[in-house]
Protein backbone atom coordinates (compact mmCIF):
# COMPACT_ATOMS: atom_id res chain seq x y z
CA UNK A 1 0.00 0.00 0.00
CA UNK A 2 1.26 3.47 -0.98
CA UNK A 3 -0.38 6.71 -0.35
CA UNK A 4 -0.06 9.32 -2.85
CA UNK A 5 -1.89 12.85 -3.96
CA UNK A 6 -2.13 14.17 -0.22
CA UNK A 7 -3.35 17.54 -0.86
CA UNK A 8 -4.81 20.73 1.12
CA UNK A 9 -7.56 21.77 -0.43
CA UNK A 10 -6.10 20.52 -3.71
CA UNK A 11 -3.24 22.00 -3.85
CA UNK A 12 0.57 20.08 -2.57
CA UNK A 13 2.47 21.34 0.11
CA UNK A 14 0.69 24.81 -0.41
CA UNK A 15 2.92 27.62 1.03
CA UNK A 16 1.67 31.10 1.61
CA UNK A 17 -2.57 30.24 1.42
CA UNK A 18 -5.33 31.67 3.77
CA UNK A 19 -6.17 28.08 4.80
CA UNK A 20 -8.72 29.40 7.21
CA UNK A 21 -10.72 26.19 6.05
CA UNK A 22 -8.32 23.75 5.00
CA UNK A 23 -9.69 20.14 3.67
CA UNK A 24 -6.79 17.36 3.55
CA UNK A 25 -7.58 14.60 0.71
CA UNK A 26 -5.56 11.42 -0.56
CA UNK A 27 -5.67 8.73 -2.80
CA UNK A 28 -4.53 4.71 -1.76
CA UNK A 29 -2.94 2.44 -4.01
CA UNK A 30 -1.41 -1.02 -4.40
CA UNK A 31 -3.42 -2.00 -1.28
CA UNK A 32 -3.93 -5.71 -0.30
CA UNK A 33 -7.39 -4.80 0.66
CA UNK A 34 -10.96 -3.51 -0.93
CA UNK A 35 -11.26 -0.95 1.90
CA UNK A 36 -9.85 1.39 4.60
CA UNK A 37 -10.51 -0.20 8.00
CA UNK A 38 -8.50 2.64 10.05
CA UNK A 39 -6.93 6.13 9.25
CA UNK A 40 -5.41 8.78 11.93
CA UNK A 41 -4.36 12.22 10.83
CA UNK A 42 -1.93 14.38 13.21
CA UNK A 43 -1.06 17.85 12.91
CA UNK A 44 2.27 19.60 14.50
CA UNK A 45 4.50 22.76 14.15
CA UNK A 46 7.44 20.64 14.36
CA UNK A 47 8.92 18.46 11.68
CA UNK A 48 9.40 15.79 13.87
CA UNK A 49 5.85 15.77 15.82
CA UNK A 50 7.12 15.86 19.56
CA UNK A 51 4.01 18.36 19.67
CA UNK A 52 0.88 17.40 18.74
CA UNK A 53 -1.37 20.44 17.66
CA UNK A 54 -4.11 18.38 16.53
CA UNK A 55 -5.43 14.70 15.42
CA UNK A 56 -8.19 12.65 14.39
CA UNK A 57 -8.56 8.94 13.54
CA UNK A 58 -11.69 7.05 12.36
CA UNK A 59 -12.85 3.30 10.66
CA UNK A 60 -13.23 5.18 7.46
CA UNK A 61 -12.42 8.25 5.98
CA UNK A 62 -15.08 11.18 6.19
CA UNK A 63 -16.85 11.75 2.10
CA UNK A 64 -14.85 14.97 0.91
CA UNK A 65 -11.89 14.43 3.21
CA UNK A 66 -10.48 15.32 7.00
CA UNK A 67 -11.42 19.02 7.60
CA UNK A 68 -8.41 19.87 9.94
CA UNK A 69 -10.10 21.79 12.48
CA UNK A 70 -7.42 23.88 14.36
CA UNK A 71 -6.81 27.25 14.54
CA UNK A 72 -4.18 28.44 12.24
CA UNK A 73 -1.62 30.95 12.80
CA UNK A 74 -0.13 33.69 10.21
CA UNK A 75 2.67 32.63 8.26
CA UNK A 76 3.13 29.29 10.04
CA UNK A 77 4.02 26.07 8.60
CA UNK A 78 2.54 22.36 9.61
CA UNK A 79 3.95 19.14 9.40
CA UNK A 80 0.70 16.58 9.23
CA UNK A 81 1.43 12.70 9.21
CA UNK A 82 -1.45 10.27 7.89
CA UNK A 83 -1.14 6.79 8.20
CA UNK A 84 -3.86 4.38 6.65
CA UNK A 85 -4.91 0.46 7.40
CA UNK A 86 -7.29 -1.35 4.81
CA UNK A 87 -8.83 -4.83 6.45
CA UNK A 88 -6.00 -7.16 5.49
CA UNK A 89 -3.94 -5.08 8.03
CA UNK A 90 -1.75 -3.74 5.24
CA UNK A 91 -0.88 -0.08 5.68
CA UNK A 92 1.01 2.81 5.24
CA UNK A 93 2.06 6.14 6.36
CA UNK A 94 3.10 10.00 4.63
CA UNK A 95 4.54 13.15 5.83
CA UNK A 96 3.90 16.39 4.36
CA UNK A 97 3.09 20.29 5.30
CA UNK A 98 1.45 23.24 4.39
CA UNK A 99 2.07 27.02 5.39
CA UNK A 100 0.19 30.01 6.10
CA UNK A 101 0.29 33.33 4.23
CA UNK A 102 -1.04 36.51 6.47
CA UNK A 103 -4.13 35.29 7.06
CA UNK A 104 -6.04 38.37 9.19
CA UNK A 105 -2.34 39.61 10.35
CA UNK A 106 -2.21 43.57 10.30
CA UNK A 107 0.75 44.76 8.20
CA UNK A 108 3.78 46.58 9.71
CA UNK A 109 4.66 47.93 6.19
CA UNK A 110 2.47 50.91 4.73
CA UNK A 111 0.86 51.01 1.82
CA UNK A 112 2.72 53.37 -0.64
CA UNK A 113 2.08 54.82 -4.19
CA UNK A 114 3.27 57.34 -7.34
CA UNK A 115 1.90 60.36 -8.97
CA UNK A 116 -1.31 60.27 -10.37
CA UNK A 117 -0.15 60.62 -14.34
CA UNK A 118 2.69 57.86 -13.85
CA UNK A 119 2.23 54.82 -15.33
CA UNK A 120 3.50 51.42 -14.84
CA UNK A 121 5.82 52.46 -11.78
CA UNK A 122 8.88 50.56 -10.33
CA UNK A 123 9.00 50.54 -6.17
CA UNK A 124 12.48 49.76 -4.76
CA UNK A 125 14.58 49.77 -1.78
CA UNK A 126 18.37 48.82 -1.14
CA UNK A 127 18.93 46.95 1.94
CA UNK A 128 21.70 44.58 3.56
CA UNK A 129 21.55 40.97 5.33
CA UNK A 130 23.38 40.84 8.81
CA UNK A 131 24.24 37.05 8.34
CA UNK A 132 23.29 33.91 6.56
CA UNK A 133 19.47 33.83 6.00
CA UNK A 134 17.76 30.48 7.12
CA UNK A 135 14.24 31.60 5.57
CA UNK A 136 12.81 34.25 4.12
CA UNK A 137 9.21 35.23 2.91
CA UNK A 138 7.91 37.95 0.61
CA UNK A 139 3.90 38.87 1.51
CA UNK A 140 2.87 41.18 -1.67
CA UNK A 141 -0.37 43.03 -2.78
CA UNK A 142 -0.93 45.69 -5.42
CA UNK A 143 -3.22 48.15 -6.57
CA UNK A 144 -2.31 47.32 -9.50
CA UNK A 145 -1.01 43.93 -11.52
CA UNK A 146 2.86 43.49 -10.34
CA UNK A 147 5.71 41.46 -10.87
CA UNK A 148 8.92 41.53 -8.25
CA UNK A 149 12.35 41.23 -8.59
CA UNK A 150 15.57 40.47 -6.38
CA UNK A 151 19.24 41.87 -7.62
CA UNK A 152 17.72 41.91 -10.85
CA UNK A 153 16.08 38.55 -10.97
CA UNK A 154 11.99 37.98 -11.46
CA UNK A 155 10.94 36.59 -8.38
CA UNK A 156 8.25 33.07 -8.92
CA UNK A 157 7.25 32.28 -12.42
CA UNK A 158 3.75 34.57 -12.39
CA UNK A 159 2.97 37.11 -14.51
CA UNK A 160 -0.01 39.79 -14.37
CA UNK A 161 -0.67 38.68 -10.78
CA UNK A 162 -3.41 39.02 -9.09
CA UNK A 163 -5.24 38.53 -12.05
CA UNK A 164 -8.98 39.00 -12.22
CA UNK A 165 -9.78 40.57 -8.74
CA UNK A 166 -13.04 43.10 -7.50
CA UNK A 167 -10.88 45.33 -5.48
CA UNK A 168 -13.98 46.48 -3.55
CA UNK A 169 -14.35 42.91 -2.14
CA UNK A 170 -10.85 41.89 -1.46
CA UNK A 171 -7.07 42.57 -1.93
CA UNK A 172 -5.21 39.99 -2.93
CA UNK A 173 -1.54 38.84 -0.95
CA UNK A 174 0.77 36.59 -2.78
CA UNK A 175 3.16 34.72 -0.84
CA UNK A 176 6.92 33.85 -2.68
CA UNK A 177 9.94 32.29 -0.66
CA UNK A 178 12.80 34.22 -1.54
CA UNK A 179 16.06 32.50 0.13
CA UNK A 180 17.76 31.45 -2.64
CA UNK A 181 17.31 35.18 -4.12
CA UNK A 182 19.13 36.84 -1.56
CA UNK A 183 22.81 37.96 -1.07
CA UNK A 184 24.81 40.41 1.56
CA UNK A 185 23.79 43.63 -0.52
CA UNK A 186 20.32 43.49 -1.98
CA UNK A 187 17.52 45.35 -4.11
CA UNK A 188 13.99 44.60 -4.10
CA UNK A 189 11.58 45.68 -7.14
CA UNK A 190 8.67 45.89 -7.59
CA UNK A 191 7.15 46.79 -10.91
CA UNK A 192 3.24 47.54 -10.78
CA UNK A 193 0.83 48.26 -13.88
CA UNK A 194 -2.90 49.10 -14.31
CA UNK A 195 -4.51 45.82 -15.13
CA UNK A 196 -7.76 45.20 -13.17
CA UNK A 197 -7.41 48.25 -10.94
CA UNK A 198 -7.32 51.09 -13.36
CA UNK A 199 -7.29 49.97 -16.88
CA UNK A 200 -10.41 49.41 -19.00
CA UNK A 201 -10.05 45.91 -20.56
CA UNK A 202 -12.50 46.76 -23.19
CA UNK A 203 -15.51 47.98 -20.53
CA UNK A 204 -16.60 51.24 -21.86
CA UNK A 205 -17.05 52.34 -18.39
CA UNK A 206 -15.12 55.01 -16.57
CA UNK A 207 -11.39 55.86 -17.78
CA UNK A 208 -10.07 54.27 -13.65
CA UNK A 209 -12.27 50.93 -12.77
CA UNK A 210 -11.30 51.18 -9.24
CA UNK A 211 -9.22 54.04 -8.80
CA UNK A 212 -6.84 56.20 -9.94
CA UNK A 213 -3.15 55.75 -9.19
CA UNK A 214 -1.41 52.31 -8.55
CA UNK A 215 -0.19 50.75 -4.99
CA UNK A 216 1.83 48.87 -2.85
CA UNK A 217 2.13 47.00 0.25
CA UNK A 218 4.73 44.12 0.72
CA UNK A 219 7.04 42.72 3.91
CA UNK A 220 9.83 40.72 3.54
CA UNK A 221 10.37 38.43 6.47
CA UNK A 222 13.52 36.98 7.22
CA UNK A 223 14.73 34.95 9.83
CA UNK A 224 18.56 34.37 9.72
CA UNK A 225 20.38 31.24 10.99
CA UNK A 226 20.56 32.52 14.70
CA UNK A 227 16.62 32.66 14.80
CA UNK A 228 16.54 36.50 14.48
CA UNK A 229 14.01 37.55 12.79
CA UNK A 230 13.72 40.96 10.73
CA UNK A 231 10.73 42.44 8.53
CA UNK A 232 11.82 45.17 6.06
CA UNK A 233 8.44 46.63 4.51
CA UNK A 234 7.14 48.88 2.41
CA UNK A 235 7.60 52.73 3.35
CA UNK A 236 8.47 56.13 3.62
CA UNK A 237 12.42 54.66 2.32
CA UNK A 238 11.37 53.24 -0.74
CA UNK A 239 11.21 55.27 -3.92
CA UNK A 240 10.29 54.45 -7.34
CA UNK A 241 10.85 55.52 -11.04
CA UNK A 242 9.12 54.84 -14.47
CA UNK A 243 9.96 51.72 -15.75
CA UNK A 244 10.18 50.83 -19.51
CA UNK A 245 7.14 48.99 -20.80
CA UNK A 246 5.13 51.16 -23.27
CA UNK A 247 1.35 52.08 -22.52
CA UNK A 248 -0.57 49.85 -25.19
CA UNK A 249 -3.50 51.34 -26.14
CA UNK A 250 -5.35 47.68 -25.58
CA UNK A 251 -5.13 48.12 -21.64
CA UNK A 252 -5.39 51.61 -21.04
Amino acid sequence: MKITELKFNGISQPLGYDMTSCTLTWNVEEAAGTHTAGYSVRVSENPDFRDILWEESGTSVPTGGVNLRFARSPRTRYYVAVSVTDETGDSAAVRSWFETGKIDEEWKARWITCAEQDIYPVFGRLFQMKRPVAQARLYLSAAGVFEAYLNGKKIGDEYLTPYLTDYRERMQVITFPVEEYLQEENRLEIMTGKGWYMGRFGMPAAENTYGDRMAVIAELHVTYDNGEEEVIGTDSDWTYRGSDIEESGIYD
